[in-house]
């Protein structure tokens, strides 16, 4: 909804989560929206199947990284991976533009990373939540900030005049702090 909202769209929307407890209460949300595709899995660097984490008190802190979800409060469900980039070069070929919404606690860079090019080249609009996590990989962001050079506008905030460089979202990104913010991408000034 924030991307929609943000965007003033709502187009055609791919959903992408791997839970089915979330997917129930997605459709929920949902269901008066059309062009509404819910992915039953997670976006990865590859296929397969993995653990992931969710926080027994905020089920929205779910995570591929253990890390990000406190060891006490862990419930661990066994979900499905698909390829990102598979993904988008078998079902977004045909779409003239696009926005990204991607809250993935830490799994963000990898996994957009792995969009093709030539869909960030149409990428109206991007919003990232980014967290400074030991486990994210200086390859991923690099290679991903790479893509991301056509954007005029980066801020963590969506209303802010303040423009932020890729080196300074590279080096929050990396600094491992452990914190997180929300990154706000657009071709046009501001959202």
């Amino acid at each position: 909804m924030q991307a929609m909202n943000l965007s003033k769209t709502i187009t055609e929307v791919f959903l992408f989560e791997p839970i089915p407890r979330h997917v129930s209460a997605i459709e929920r949300n949902l269901r008066n929206l059309p062009s509404i595709h819910i992915n039953e899995f997670a976006l990865s660097n590859e296929n397969g199947q993995s653990e992931i984490y969710t926080q027994t008190t905020n089920h929205g802190n779910t995570s591929l990284l253990k890390s990000v979800v406190p060891s006490d409060e862990l419930i661990s469900t066994t979900i499905e991976l698909v390829d990102a980039a598979e993904y988008c070069n078998k079902f977004l070929n045909g779409f003239d533009n696009f926005v990204i919404k991607c809250d993935t606690q830490g799994m963000d860079a990898l996994i957009l990373s792995r969009i093709p090019n030539r869909i960030w080249e149409r990428t109206e609009v991007a919003i990232i939540e980014v967290w400074a996590l030991p486990e994210i990989r200086e390859q991923d962001v690099t290679h991903l900030l790479a893509m991301c050079q056509n954007f005029e506008y980066a801020s963590w905030h969506p209303k802010s005049q303040e423009v932020i460089s890729l080196n300074e979202i590279s080096e929050y990104w990396l600094n491992k702090s452990g914190t997180f913010r929300n990154l706000f991408l657009s071709k046009t000034l501001p959202f």
